[in-house]
């Protein structure tokens, strides 16, 4: 039920953290899922957004993306 940003951390029900950024590029946001494969999705090609929580952005809680 909440907005989801460029630079948004976010959590699935997984645990899993995800840090959303745009990519000019290809003109569409992106989801970086921060574990050891490191790999992205289109979070808007259908990917179930609904887990997700946002839990803070790369600006303020950049500890979110170190897993501390």
């Amino acid at each position: 039920g909440k907005d989801i940003y460029d630079g948004d951390i976010l959590k699935d029900s997984d645990g899993v953290i995800i840090c959303v950024w745009y990519c000019e590029y290809k003109a569409y946001y992106v989801a970086e899922i921060l574990n050891p494969e490191n790999y992205m999705i289109d979070i808007l090609a259908g990917y179930p957004t609904d887990d997700f929580e946002v839990i803070g952005n790369e600006y303020d809680n950049k500890e979110l993306l170190k897993g501390e």
